[in-house]
């Protein structure tokens, strides 16, 4: 396998950088604070499972785009 082909499919880091970056500052720390003065301090846990969600749905989404990228063959559009 060539060099290029193997960082095409593994990525730089950027991916990951980015999802931790969104899960640990563009997302946690909002979300617990606003949860935290709308329903109080026990609410605050449930940023734990809120902020998972959306950064499993962002990591699906750069997965995806990822893998179209890398192997076209492996997405199949729908065609309307």
């Amino acid at each position: 396998m060539k060099e290029t082909q193997r960082n095409d499919f593994f990525g730089t880091g950027k991916e990951s950088m980015f999802l931790t970056i969104l899960r640990q500052v563009v997302l946690f720390v909002p979300l617990a604070w606003i949860f935290g003065n709308i329903w109080g301090l026990s609410a605050i846990w449930y940023t734990f499972p809120a902020t998972e969600l959306f950064t499993t749905a962002a990591g699906f989404l750069i997965c995806r785009k990822v893998l179209k990228n890398s192997f076209p063959f492996c997405i199949k559009e729908v065609k309307e």
